[in-house]
């Protein structure tokens, strides 16, 4: 599945940002798991405007990059205790 990024409209200096329902439907998270990755600092760089959570599309463009080289922060699987 590809992510479409690209701007609404170019002359718009907003155009650039998507809030936080579309990236969570687009990487096909719930809104609650975008939540807790900005909160614990995982995923794209959230921007705070008015209030809402808004991501830029360089920043979500940077974080795929990063999970396509492995450099993301990823949670290690926990183990059930035997």
């Amino acid at each position: 599945m590809e992510m479409q990024l690209q701007p609404a409209d170019a002359g718009n200096p907003f155009a650039d940002f998507i809030p936080r329902d579309e990236f969570s439907k687009r990487a096909g998270i719930t809104k609650r798991t975008a939540e807790v990755w900005a909160h614990e600092r995982k995923g794209p760089k959230v921007t705070i405007i008015g209030g809402r959570a808004y991501y830029h599309l360089d920043d979500v463009r940077a974080w795929l990059d990063s999970l396509r080289k492995g450099d993301a922060k990823r949670e290690p699987k926990s183990r059930r205790a035997a």
